[in-house]
This record gives C-alpha cells, structure tokens and sequence, in this order.
C-alpha cells in the first residue's frame, strides 16, 4: 500500500496563491471533486496532489468566469486523466515557465534601476541647485551685513566741530 503526500491547507493556499479560506469555500461548493481529506471540516483537512490539480483547475475556471455546467466538465476531465491535466507534476516541466518567469522580473529590475539612475540624477541636479542658492544666499547676506556695519559705523562717526569752519574757509 502506498501512501499519498498529503498538504496542509496553509500549504495548498501558497501553492495556489489563494487564502485558506478561498480553499474552504472551493471544497464547500465542489466537495464531489475533491477527496474525502479535502473535505472535512476543523483543523485535519489535507489536500492530495490529485485536489491540488482539481484546485487550481477551478481556479482558473472561476477567474474566466466559466458557468457551472463547463466547470463541472473540465473537473470530470481532470479527474478522468490527470496525468494529462494542464498542471505539471514534476519540477523539470515548470522550467520554461520559471525561465519565462525570471526573463520578466530581470526585464522590471533593469526598468527599475533606470528609474532609479533617473531618480538619482534629478536629485543630485535639484541638491545642486539648492546649494548654489543656498551659497549665493550666504554671499548676500555677508554683503548686507557688511553694508549695515559700515553704515552704522559712519552713523557713529561724529565729525568736528571745526572740520566744518575749515570747509567753509
């Protein structure tokens, strides 16, 4: 005898890409598809590779907005040969998928370092502008203090009386 690998909900749900609850909600409305371990109730449910595969059929299904009759039909066709389901069963058959995968995500990484090449750049312009102005504000306030102090020192400077006689003479 045999023993089938058995998954926890928790498990199928990361496979899936679908919360636990989706699962239970797919075993409430489609229990006649899955096994009897799918369909229990509390914390013993585990999934089969077979309701694996009749999962994310469903999925599928429900996402493409199929009506009952043509889900009823594709799960019959799963069930009747699932060595011929639209779901791989080794690794080796996921690798085009996976490459394809990665071919896209290098393909977003390159588009976000060069947004982030063009963010470095306006911000280094925009920092370097602010301290140009930043230096000629400083460079004009030195100048307006240099312009208070001489005049209040040529307030502060009392000419002699005389001074002015020798100017008039």
């Amino acid at each position: 005898m045999s023993e089938t690998a058995l998954y926890d909900p928790k498990t199928v749900a990361e496979m899936l890409d679908v919360p636990t609850s989706t699962l239970r909600r797919y075993a409430a409305e489609w229990p006649q598809y899955l096994s009897e371990t799918a369909r229990t109730t509390g914390q013993k449910r585990r999934y089969t590779h077979e309701d694996i595969l009749i999962l994310s059929r469903l999925k599928d299904l429900l996402r493409a907005r199929k009506s009952d009759d043509e889900i009823k039909t594709a799960l019959q066709l799963v069930i009747e040969n699932p060595q011929e389901s639209e779901q791989p069963k080794n690794a080796l058959a996921l690798v085009p998928q996976l490459s394809e995968e990665f071919d896209r995500i290098r393909a977003l990484t390159a588009d976000l370092d060069k947004k982030i090449d063009q963010l470095a750049t306006t911000d280094n312009a925009v920092i370097s502008a602010q301290l140009n102005q930043s230096i000629a504000l400083q460079q004009l306030q030195d100048r307006i203090y240099q312009l208070e102090k001489q005049l209040a020192e040529q307030r502060t400077i009392k000419t002699p009386w005389w001074t002015f006689w020798k100017r008039s003479s």
